[in-house]
């Protein structure tokens, strides 16, 4: 069908645009199971071209996800991501909906749910900006939070609304931002690009951070709200942004409410990540049942296996601060190498060093046999030490020893520790 008449429409939206020739045009949005006409044809006779898009119908999009240690909200899940490198699974929302607390650290149990329905864990992995710390400014605000294989799997088949992909910004495009639960989506259009200052929720009249070349959206009035932070920004069903928050007023020279979204495009090349897509995509992930674990084969990954083994072997009662501390110690020796080693492997596998390692240790083959799955707060902070990403809460220190023993070490003797965490005692001036 070619043209249609204008009053016979069943349209979800329609604005008016300016195609490439300066012709006027209609684009329109319909639900499923509408043809997409061409062009519409008015009173006079004359016709009208239609840029005609398929609008899904309104389904809940999806689940919450929070902080479950931190005081700082909670937003919308953005979507599922798969590593190119390393295979993890994340979920992935906004980075102040994860990261707005001050004392917000990595490997943080992080909680995804939809109301009414069970509530499930990730752990904090790694975000942008640092709000707390490194610059303010920047092109991302997006956190990721690695998932197990089960969980993922049951948020794809049950509470979340897969994308057909992932697209690129297409300027006056209609557009709709799915928040969640059971409200219609909101219609936006994309208006271009612009840097704004941000304030953190509970923060108000502070600017915490600069966000560089954001998508501008006009949406006509203001239908979104805090919680709101992270959800998927759609062109049809491929996944163009993510909505991070409302616009400076008047920001490139929209009238009425404005929104801003980080692309898509721009946040998969960040974390170096895809989309999943489906419960298929899933599958390519898992190991056939008859095969065995084996470990992580790639030589940074299997770096960030011993470092993760050697945080669980020395500190996996000692909770979130007794982790990073084993971690931080591990990093500082090799910003210093000495005996000890000058690389991380060389550090952690140095005899009689960490006694985790030790031949003699009772949970050594226990600790040998651990991979991937077993560990998803100790490679996670391993993974973010190794990229420089950990804050040193030790001080600087290169040695410690558990409270617990009988008489301190020989080395330990006329020095005064630089930190007590746990059960650990911490010293930054040993040569």
């Amino acid at each position: 069908m070619s043209a249609l008449q204008l009053h016979s429409l069943r349209m979800v939206a329609w604005l008016p645009r300016q195609n490439a020739i300066s012709r006027a045009e209609l684009q329109l949005g319909f639900a499923d199971g509408t043809p997409l006409p061409h062009s519409v044809r008015l009173a006079d006779g004359a016709t009208l071209p239609i840029h005609a898009i398929r609008i899904a119908p309104g389904k809940m999009h999806g689940a919450r996800i929070g902080n479950a240690v931190r005081n700082s909200g909670s937003g919308t899940l953005t979507g599922l991501l798969r590593g190119r490198e390393n295979r993890g699974l994340y979920a992935l929302t906004a980075g102040h909906v994860l990261a707005a607390a001050a004392d917000t650290r990595i490997g943080d149990r992080i909680s995804i749910w939809r109301q009414g329905g069970p509530v499930r864990d990730a752990i904090l992995d790694h975000w942008m900006p640092g709000f707390f710390s490194g610059p303010r400014e920047s092109r991302i605000d997006a956190g990721l939070a690695r998932m197990d294989l089960a969980q993922a799997h049951e948020l794809a088949e049950q509470d979340l609304q897969l994308p057909d992909g992932a697209v690129g910004i297409n300027l006056q495009r209609l557009m709709e931002v799915r928040t969640c639960g059971d409200s219609a989506p909101v219609t936006a259009i994309a208006q271009g690009f612009a840097s704004a200052w941000m304030e953190l929720e509970g923060n108000t009249g502070v600017l915490d951070y600069q966000i560089i070349d954001a998508m501008v959206f006009a949406a006509g009035q203001q239908s979104l709200v805090a919680g709101d932070s992270g959800a998927p920004v759609m062109e049809g069903n491929r996944l163009a942004a993510m909505y991070i928050g409302s616009a400076p007023s008047g920001l490139l020279g929209v009238t009425g409410w404005a929104g801003l979204a980080v692309p898509m495009v721009r946040i998969l090349d960040w974390c170096k990540a895809d989309l999943v897509l489906s419960t298929a995509d899933l599958a390519t992930l898992e190991k056939p049942a008859s095969q065995p674990a084996s470990p992580i084969p790639a030589p940074a990954a299997s770096t960030e296996l011993t470092l993760a083994r050697t945080i669980w072997g020395e500190a996996r009662g000692e909770g979130q601060d007794g982790m990073t501390a084993v971690a931080n110690v591990v990093m500082n020796r090799v910003k210093r190498p000495r005996y000890w080693g000058r690389n991380v492997d060389e550090v952690c596998l140095k005899p009689y060093q960490f006694s985790c390692w030790n031949q003699g240790d009772p949970n050594l083959r226990k600790l040998q046999k651990l991979n991937a799955p077993d560990l998803l707060q100790p490679l996670s902070l391993a993974r973010a030490a190794i990229a420089l990403q950990l804050p040193d809460i030790t001080g600087g220190a290169t040695h410690y020893y558990a409270r617990n023993i009988p008489k301190p070490p020989r080395w330990a003797e006329n020095h005064r520790p630089c930190a007590i965490i746990g059960n650990h005692i911490f010293y930054n001036d040993i040569a």
